[in-house]
């Protein structure tokens, strides 16, 4: 059987357009050059990355390429950008929380609580079964920390509703998934990983609606206002690249999630799975099921060549059960589940119909 990639929340493999791209950029003088240099190969790298900086300003919706800062990854830029917000959030003011973050998110949260114990209100925004709302009344006076496109469920959160002095949002899972814009999203901070795009792993970028907001984080030399240390001009350079390829291709790969999601979703209840926040606003890319010992019918499709993603987070076995799992609502009988239990269906809009059958076909016979 042809492979099927399901596991495209975890990762979306970079495309041999792309690649050849980064390879032919990596072996030019572009390639050869240390953006701070002042030779002519200096130059060129330096120019790759500030073309990619307005790029992908411009795919973004931003006003202007300072607005966007490179890191090393989405971890890096959750960081970042959290540390950015809480410099300045006022002494006091209600710091709230989605209940659905990332650890990436909510293990800084987590620290920052403990740092500002004294300083800081810090709260949740109430959840009911995937819908989010705010117990304290709209608007939010203080800073409001939000996902857009929960990356283990699928569900797309209107962040517009939860207007507030200052918002981060992690859109880390929403490009090229579903639509963004960060000025129509109106939010201070966002966070973004280029290799769930289909941009190069190791990559990530910061958005700042006020670039005066910026302040250092780590040591070493810096270019601009980037991440510390040497930067790679050609992976940020492919990963522009590949970004406006992903939205080119958007509506059409958007239709075959639709297609897919809609004709494999019945089939999987049919045969006992429980689709979770299948009641809420939600990606078409993604599928997340419950069943008793899921990893079994897992491990069957990945013997049949059909990859999907396990449990919680990016699908490690290790992980155990996530912070956003054990604060979603589920029909008690799902209550003490493990991360075993879950199994997360998830693409980047390459199959429709016809793969979403054979996944099926696989799953009645095991």
């Amino acid at each position: 059987m042809k492979e099927l990639y399901l596991d495209a929340n975890a990762h979306i493999p970079v495309s041999k357009e792309t690649l050849k791209y980064f390879t032919e950029l990596n072996s030019s003088v572009s390639g050869h050059g240390h953006p701070s240099s002042l030779t002519t190969p200096g130059r060129r790298a330096a120019n790759l990355i500030e073309e990619a900086r307005g790029k992908i300003a411009q795919l973004i919706g931003a006003t202007s390429s300072s607005q966007i800062i490179f890191t090393y990854g989405c971890t890096h830029a959750c960081e970042w950008g959290l540390e950015m917000l809480f410099k300045q959030t006022p002494e006091k003011d209600y710091v709230r929380v989605g209940p659905y973050e990332h650890t990436a998110v909510s293990d800084v949260v987590d620290k920052y609580k403990n740092l500002l114990r004294t300083k800081n209100n810090f709260d949740y925004f109430e959840n009911n079964n995937g819908k989010l709302f705010n117990s304290m009344g709209l608007p939010l006076k203080g800073s409001a920390i939000l996902m857009h496109m929960q990356n283990e469920f699928g569900t797309v959160f209107d962040v517009n509703k939860y207007k507030s002095d200052r918002i981060f949002c992690d859109l880390s899972q929403s490009l090229g998934k579903v639509h963004v814009n960060v000025t129509e999203l109106d939010i201070d901070i966002g966070a973004f990983a280029c290799h769930k795009f289909g941009g190069m792993n190791g990559v990530g970028f910061i958005y700042l609606k006020d670039p005066s907001w910026w302040i250092p984080f780590g040591t070493g030399s810096r270019y601009y206002t980037d991440r510390t240390g040497t930067p790679d001009a050609c992976m940020v350079a492919a990963s522009a690249f590949a970004l406006e390829k992903a939205l080119a291709s958007f509506k059409e790969r958007f239709q075959r999630c639709q297609e897919f999601q809609s004709t494999i979703e019945p089939e999987l209840k049919n045969l006992g799975y429980y689709v979770v926040a299948e009641d809420t606003c939600r990606s078409p890319n993604t599928t997340f099921v419950h069943k008793k010992d899921a990893i079994t019918n897992l491990l069957k499709l990945n013997n049949n060549n059909i990859y999907c993603g396990l449990g919680s987070a990016c699908g490690s076995h290790a992980t155990g059960v996530s912070k956003s799992l054990k604060n979603f609502v589920y029909p008690l009988e799902y209550r003490g589940f493990s991360p075993h239990d879950f199994m997360r269906i998830s693409q980047w809009g390459e199959y429709g119909k016809k793969e979403a059958k054979k996944v099926i076909d696989v799953l009645r016979k095991a």
